[in-house]
């Protein structure tokens, strides 16, 4: 199956609004779970630190509390970004859809998907040190923040083109 037809499978699948409220209320439950873990701190500042210095300075500003609810934020996030790569790429598919959007933007289907990947491999590259992340090594923060850099590149791409297509998807009526 091919690029395009797999995304015109999912412009046009009846499974398509299923998915979509899977990933919605997926997204939505792990966001509420994920968050109290998550209060009190910069998690951008840690994802982005590219050098173990960097990432220590930051875990250093960080209460004993913070620094383990961050590593507990993990239990959820790998089912995570499963969850808003179906969500999002089955919005783009429908906005697609409505818009009745160019074969070319067919690719942007995949990019939640691409998304999620590299924030698989992100966790992945942290989640060893989750039970004491003073022992990170530096090649690890380096490709934490490297596929850091690369989801939230594509998600920004995905959000942009979604915004555009919204307008365009409601007016046909």
């Amino acid at each position: 199956m091919s690029v395009n037809s797999l995304a015109e499978f999912m412009r046009v699948s009846p499974l398509l609004t299923r998915a979509w409220w899977i990933g919605a209320v997926s997204t939505i439950a792990l966001s509420l779970m994920m968050l109290p873990h998550l209060e009190g701190y910069n998690i951008l500042a840690l994802q982005f630190s590219f050098s173990q210095e960097q990432f220590l300075t930051v875990l250093s500003g960080m209460t004993a509390e913070q620094q383990h609810g961050f590593g507990m934020h993990y239990r959820y996030d790998f089912a995570y970004p499963v969850a808003y790569g179906l969500w999002m790429s089955c919005t783009v598919a429908w906005l697609l859809d409505r818009a009745e959007g160019s074969d070319l933007l067919n690719a942007v289907v995949y990019f939640p998907m691409l998304a999620a990947l590299f924030d698989l491999l992100e966790n992945s590259f942290i989640v060893p040190y989750a039970l004491d992340f003073t022992q990170v090594t530096d090649t690890a923060v380096y490709w934490q923040s490297v596929n850091a850099s690369l989801k939230y590149g594509l998600l920004g791409i995905a959000a942009l083109i979604m915004l555009s297509l919204v307008p365009k998807a409601f007016k046909k009526g």
